[in-house]
């Protein structure tokens, strides 16, 4: 067996030979693709909802307040920012 095989047989002891041909747009991505973006953006998500976790207040200091009350949270410029970021890349933006 040679050193690099590629498990293609030769016809009648001639090499085969291969054509690549450029296409104007990718198909449509494989499953397995898709299914790793949806793991990294699953990811990115969860750093958001941590993110936005850290800045709210604690569950003991509205566990008596009404279900409808406003919640307020304050962010830095830096957090806005890396929110932002963390939904366009979420979104595909």
């Amino acid at each position: 067996m040679p050193l690099l095989y590629d498990d293609y047989e030769e016809l009648d002891g001639q090499a085969l030979s291969f054509d690549a041909t450029g296409v104007t747009a990718w198909p449509a991505a494989d499953v397995s693709v898709r299914a790793v973006r949806l793991h990294a953006a699953a990811h990115q998500l969860l750093a958001f909802a941590r993110l936005v976790d850290e800045r709210l207040p604690q569950a003991a200091a509205i566990e008596t307040w009404h279900p409808e009350a406003l919640v307020s949270m304050t962010l830095t410029a830096g957090q806005v920012r890396e929110l932002r970021a963390l939904l366009g890349t979420l979104t595909g933006r």
